[in-house]
């Protein structure tokens, strides 16, 4: 189902900071607890700049990174991470989201209070650019604290954010104003997911591809927590205009889950005896919705099939990003079905073909990845598998069969972020940060993070993936986004 509506208009909106437990307000950014002093001149609020950047660039302007995939082709030069210098460290408030990164430009968002801020810094230095603010008063069914979940989608021209409430926001580079803003859970009717939004949007060409998950107006009476019973209204994706939030098209009978969308290009293959594919490429949106996985056009929002693919578990939820490597996509997640390949023809996207499938609800599946997006090497994926932090080991799986070729318990839940050369970054999340080697041999850890700062660690929960950009890695815990020189 797909729809192309401009009905709905948007409403247009033109070293370290002291935090306590009572805070309310914001309170001004006077500079990072690591790097120099003073604050940056006029000259220097500008867009993102690589002036400042003295190696090859390799942004991190999204959501797992330029690809949305987990990888950077960015080099690891620096392998005794007992001696990584640690360039900044900003407090955080409220939130589990790592920041993105374009050229010179960090961007970063949390909660503090009744406020949502997004703030700008210089990447190298951690000085304050600008700062911003709205208000926000979303309230966590569960319990879990009530900031942000998405990282900052970075453009040319504008930054973008989506909060946990489902206010999604465009703003200036300059000075963060906001450019255009539109309150989607309002619109759509949204009846609150478990954990609040938490799916980062994804640009295509002149339209940003938002999931949504709306639902009838009347399902906003169903109590909390009952996604059961709340229907779907053709929302699961909707596409806005990315120069003034306009809605362009709506997609989907299903609601809204914790994954993020992908847009890929699939290959034709060419045809026995042809030198060239007997068909054309087709780019296409992936969306892994709370129900099953979405196929759609993102040029026009039309839809080319559903896969249903998810727990029979009320409390449960699909969190990984779907990856992607040639025409075949692996979904994976934790509460009792485990992991798909699928295989997509790009001369019939009507239905896809099943390559493998863990059997439901068995003990030993090939891989149970849980909020952390697996990521892809030689044929081979590593991943964190497992639902709790006791039961959850570190995994390396066949791609082309699901095979497990090694495992390593004993880690807790890991986010994985992969380098060139098939160097791993791994943030576990009580803390423990280190370097893996990706080979199918068995696990082999090339160097572990200690801090140098007498007391200095990174504190339960650290859930964020970790980004690569220009010869830096941010990492993120409970409290703090740090930048390391790598």
């Amino acid at each position: 189902m797909t729809r192309a509506l401009t009905r709905r208009t948007p409403q247009i909106h033109r070293r370290e900071w002291m935090l306590t437990a009572s805070a309310t307000a914001l309170l001004p950014l006077t500079g990072p607890t690591v790097a120099g002093g003073g604050s940056l001149t006029a000259e220097s609020r500008l867009r993102p700049s690589c002036d400042a950047v003295d190696e090859e660039r390799y942004d991190w302007p999204d959501f797992l990174g330029p690809l949305r995939n987990g990888q950077t082709t960015q080099p690891i030069r620096q392998r005794d991470w007992a001696a990584l210098p640690l360039r900044w460290r900003i407090p955080l408030g409220e939130g589990y989201t790592i920041g993105s990164c374009l050229g010179d430009r960090f961007v970063q968002t949390d909660r503090i209070g009744d406020q949502e801020r997004t703030f700008c810094l210089d990447a190298r230095t951690g000085q304050i650019v600008w700062q911003q603010q709205r208000p926000t008063a979303y309230r966590d069914l569960y319990g879990y604290d009530g900031g942000p979940r998405c990282s900052p989608i970075l453009t040319a021209d504008a930054i973008i954010t989506y909060g946990v409430d489902g206010v999604l926001v465009a703003r200036d580079w300059n000075d963060g104003h906001v450019l255009w803003q539109r309150d989607l859970n309002r619109d759509y009717h949204v009846v609150q997911n478990f954990f609040g939004v938490g799916s980062a949007p994804i640009v295509f060409r002149d339209r940003l591809w938002v999931m949504v998950g709306g639902s009838p107006i009347e399902d906003l009476e169903v109590a909390p927590g009952a996604l059961d019973q709340v229907h779907p209204n053709g929302t699961a994706m909707v596409a806005v205009s990315l120069k003034t939030g306009e809605t362009l098209n709506e997609v989907g009978q299903d609601l809204a889950s914790y994954s993020s969308p992908v847009i890929v290009t699939l290959r034709s293959e060419p045809q026995q005896g042809e030198s060239k594919p007997a068909g054309q490429d087709v780019v296409i949106g992936l969306a892994f919705c709370r129900s099953g996985l979405l196929a759609f056009d993102p040029e026009n929002g039309r839809q080319h099939f559903h896969f249903p693919f998810r727990s029979t578990l009320l409390e449960s939820v699909n969190a990984a990003t779907p990856v992607v490597v040639g025409n075949q996509v692996l979904l994976s997640e934790t509460y009792s079905v485990g992991s798909v390949l699928l295989e997509l023809d790009p001369a019939d996207l009507s239905r896809p073909r099943i390559v493998w499938q863990d059997e439901p609800n068995v003990r030993d599946q090939s891989l149970q990845a849980h909020w952390s997006t697996p990521v892809v090497h030689e044929g081979l994926i590593y991943a964190s598998s497992g639902r709790h932090t006791g039961n959850a080991e570190l995994r390396c799986v066949e791609w082309a069969t699901g095979k497990v070729r090694w495992r390593q318990p004993g880690l807790s839940r890991c986010s994985l972020t992969k380098a060139a050369g098939g160097d791993l970054v791994v943030l576990a999340e009580r803390g423990e940060l280190f370097l893996l080697r990706a080979t199918a041999m068995g696990y082999e850890r090339v160097t572990t993070h200690r801090f140098s700062e007498p007391g200095q660690m990174f504190r339960y929960p650290a859930w964020a993936s970790p980004a690569l950009a220009n010869g830096s890695l941010f990492c993120r815990d409970k409290q703090n986004v740090f930048c390391f020189e790598i």
